[in-house]
């Protein structure tokens, strides 16, 4: 199979360019988007398409950088492409804003695309990656100690619309596809130097282990590839659970539930963090595993806390949820926490409320008249001190009547109890946690009173307006 049909089949099988779209190529000069920009001319009637392309002068290499420019504006001129070319100082923009020259061109590049891509209305950005910078990316990502994110290495459709046609294609399938139809292409000098990191993974690492298995770029392709399957299903699942639990409190603030957070498989766990973070920040760049990380370990520590992430990002632990934000935490969460004493009333004021104990003996003659909001319990089956406090992650209780617990959450979820209302749900339990009552709504098989019971505990719940 010709090159040309080889991308045509990987274009049709993932579903890259739709009939009547409108594709920007991103065209440096080099043989990777030359080549790109070749075949997607000589397909442009076959997908019926309309293509432009956009070049970036980075302002890095001088008057080469003008004649890349010419060249690009040549070519398109010679298949009667649109072009559109644009110059930035990205040097100094690396400098502005603390990045690297690599991770600067990139951002800059990008920016520019996706803003000539509302220009135009646009569907799709074309980028030129092939197999060699997919193996060299999962290398690098490996390098830094990534996760299966990491491995599964560059999508060839995102949802943005940027596509990735030649992501099966090797370098030298691309310079022989130039050769063969005699187009010549810009070279890039800065891609011989060893100062960068992914130059010394080309020229130096990538050789040693061809060396050592010839055939290491291909084997890694198909291992990220198989990687990528994987991982979509989990990824699949975990946006699943993400979507339920997850509250867009304003632009800059998520909430994450915990309630199941614990019940998920610890790749659930990550990758619900992982978004919430890039709901805030729009991008992951600069969140490494270490971070996911100590978000779980903030999730399993009891009572308030918080911890920094880069980026300005603060994530904070509330009770029963997290909450990822890049200003400080305003939301009133709702919390309380109160001994009940015996043949006491307290007053919980965060919900304006009274309860009141009884304690008495049960004998042969032994009636109450209880409700929806006073219930009598076995007293000697309670452990310890009794307490009423507002709900918690993974607070779970045996309901009367039926075999097994259930999940709080579940119950609130039953019973349609708005998001914002159930912190204000008094919970009573024991000392060893063991929940006697969710009031208004479930009371404990474990608690009730049998034959056996000697004393018994008689709450009372009041709204203070009642």
């Amino acid at each position: 199979m010709n090159l040309k049909n080889k991308v045509l089949e990987t274009i049709r099988q993932n579903n890259l360019i739709q009939p009547k779209e409108k594709v920007i190529v991103a065209f440096s000069g080099g043989p990777d988007s030359v080549c790109l920009l070749h075949l997607l001319h000589e397909l442009k009637a076959e997908l019926d398409i309309e293509l432009y392309a956009f070049h970036l002068n980075h302002q890095i290499r001088g008057l080469d950088a003008h004649r890349d420019a010419w060249y690009c504006l040549s070519l398109c001129d010679e298949y009667d492409i649109p072009f559109f070319v644009d110059s930035t100082d990205v040097p100094g923009y690396a400098q502005n804003m603390k990045m690297s020259l690599e991770e600067a061109a990139r951002d800059v590049r990008y920016k520019k695309l996706f803003y000539l891509k509302s220009i135009l209305n646009a569907d799709k950005i074309a980028v030129a990656h092939n197999m060699d910078d997919q193996v060299e990316t999962v290398l690098m990502r490996m390098m830094r100690g990534t996760g299966l994110y990491g491995l599964k290495g560059m999508e060839q459709l995102l949802s943005n619309g940027i596509i990735r046609p030649l992501l099966s294609v090797q370098k030298k399938e691309i310079i022989e596809e130039l050769e063969q139809n005699g187009i010549h292409w810009q070279v890039d000098t800065t891609n011989q130097e060893d100062n960068y990191t992914r130059n010394k993974i080309r020229l130096s690492m990538i050789p040693l282990m061809e060396e050592c298995y010839p055939t290491a770029k291909e084997n890694i392709f198909r291992m990220s590839a198989s990687i990528r399957e994987d991982s979509q299903y989990i990824e699949q699942n975990a946006m699943s659970f993400f979507e339920e639990n997850h509250t867009l409190i304003n632009s800059n603030t998520v909430k994450l539930e915990l309630d199941d957070f614990f019940d998920m498989d610890l790749a659930i766990q990550k990758r619900s963090v992982r978004y919430s973070i890039n709901v805030v920040l729009h991008s992951l760049k600069g969140i490494e595993t270490v971070h996911l990380d100590s978000v779980i370990q903030l999730a399993k520590r009891y009572g308030d806390a918080q911890i920094n992430l880069p980026k300005n990002l603060t994530v904070y632990k509330k009770q029963s949820a997290l909450y990822f934000s890049t200003e400080e935490l305003k939301e009133d969460i709702l919390s309380f926490f109160y001994e009940l004493e015996q043949n006491e009333t307290i007053d919980i004021s965060e919900i304006s409320t009274e309860i009141e104990t009884k304690v008495l003996l049960k004998d042969k003659n032994f009636m109450l008249s209880t409700g929806a909001y006073k219930k009598a319990f076995d007293f000697d089956k309670v452990s310890g001190r009794l307490f009423v406090r507002s709900r918690e992650a993974g607070d779970r209780i045996k309901p009367m009547g039926l075999e097994g617990t259930k999940k709080i959450k579940n119950i609130f979820i039953d019973a349609k109890v708005p998001l914002a209302e159930r912190n204000r749900i008094p919970i009573i339990c024991d000392e060893a946690g063991n929940i006697l009552w969710v009031v208004g709504h479930c009371i404990s098989e474990e608690f009730k009173i049998d034959e056996t019971t000697k004393k018994v505990i008689l709450i009372t719940v009041k709204q203070e307006n009642d």
